[in-house]
């Protein structure tokens, strides 16, 4: 990463406006990006926003376990200086001298290090509240809810977008239209973009699917006082072919998010008897002996996760201007092995990237170079594992 990366709109403006059709994560690192880049911003959501850190109905997921990787903290750090301080303030589980994400694999416990400075983790619904409220206070953003979006508005010759229709939520007869000089779709697993391209004349794009019909059970639980853990999170793996696994996540204000999971049709049970049962029967009884002691603060949740997929954008030979896709509207992956959220703000750094470029020297092909230069980012895996700290100040 650049060490010499600019923040807080230090960029050149060069456009007018630029609408983002999505206001969860990958939505709203977009918008942060574009805030530097075009004078005004529109986010539009399906949900009315939470004013605290809450789960919503657009993110069922975030009942379930969430993580970022080393690369997502350190650019998390980048955007939103101070991020880390404001999670930190806000009750983010800390510690130092443990191992951050202890794994107990099939063959037992492995031997992994402990990190000798702070561990920070919190839950996914403070990240985008901190997030949310860090983007809305920028002057060149702003918010519409409670709004669905169409279809998109075109030139005559259907080279160009240039808008795109909208309507209330439930509210489908009543639309209106919305302009702009780009709009971005990040608006998640069942992004519309490939009907809206095939509207406007164009193929749809190739995909490829995997569905390892993969359930969860989650409940966040209070965590014991003086637990004796060597580690902040903790993962089991079941034995093949089943597919069960278990984990504790620490997060804010002292709780446990503790998820079970099964794969090809294993369905972790939602009642209490199950579910305390399906963390017995993993082939390490520390999961089930923590949650012996541990005290429930909510029902427990049932989730499946839909297929995984990546669109391949970058292969269509005709692309309209003024018309991207990131995000998991792009590459939704399997949520088990945690790269949504690190990934959506990498694909944050590759529009910022192809801005940049885009300023020193303007090319007529922007959207599409994008479009490919994101799917470069989606096939460098090590990425995602760098391990360089980068937070700021505790």
């Amino acid at each position: 990463m650049n060490s010499n990366h600019k923040t807080e709109g230090s960029e050149k403006k060069t456009s007018r406006h630029a609408l983002v059709i999505g206001g969860s994560l990958a939505g709203l690192f977009a918008a942060r990006v574009l805030a530097d880049f075009f004078d005004k911003v529109t986010i539009l959501d399906r949900d009315v926003f939470p004013v605290t850190p809450e789960h919503r109905k657009g993110v069922p997921q975030s009942y379930h376990a969430h993580g970022s990787l080393p690369t997502g903290f350190c650019i998390l750090e980048q955007l939103f200086p101070g991020i880390m301080h404001d999670l930190r303030a806000n009750g983010a589980a800390t510690s130092s001298n443990v191992v951050p994400l202890a794994i107990v694999s099939p063959k037992g416990l492995l031997p992994l290090p402990k990190e000798p400075g702070e561990v920070i983790a919190f839950s996914r619904t403070l990240l985008e509240w901190h997030v949310r409220d860090r983007v809305s206070k920028r002057p060149e953003v702003h918010i519409i809810t409670d709004t669905e979006v169409t279809g998109l508005l075109a030139t005559q010759d259907r080279t160009r977008v240039i808008g795109i229709q909208v309507s209330k939520r439930g509210q489908r007869g009543f639309t209106t239209t919305l302009h702009a000089d780009l709009v971005v779709d990040a608006s998640g697993r069942n992004s519309q973009a490939p009907r809206w391209l095939v509207e406007l004349g164009y193929k749809a794009p190739s995909v490829e699917t995997i569905n390892s019909n993969l359930r969860y059970s989650s409940r966040f639980h209070a965590k014991p006082d003086q637990f004796p853990a060597g580690w902040q999170n903790l993962i089991v793996n079941g034995h093949p072919p089943h597919g069960h696994a278990g984990l504790i996540l620490s997060v804010d204000h002292g709780r446990w998010h503790v998820t079970l999971g099964g794969m090809a049709g294993n369905v972790p049970p939602i009642d209490e008897g199950g579910f305390m049962q399906w963390a017995h029967d993993l082939p390490d009884p520390i999961i089930y002996e923590a949650l012996r002691i541990a005290q429930p603060l909510t029902p427990i949740r049932g989730y499946g996760t839909p297929e995984n997929h990546l669109h391949h954008f970058e292969r269509m030979h005709k692309w309209p201007t003024g018309f991207i896709v990131t995000g998991d509207a792009v590459c939704a992956f399997n949520p088990i092995y945690g790269q949504g959220m690190t990934v959506s703000v990498m694909d944050a750094m590759t529009l910022q990237r192809c801005l940049q470029e885009q300023q020193r020297s303007p090319r007529a092909d922007f959207e599409q170079h994008f479009q490919h230069q994101l799917a470069k980012t989606l096939l460098q895996p090590g990425s995602l594992l760098q391990t360089k700290t980068c937070v700021g100040p505790k």
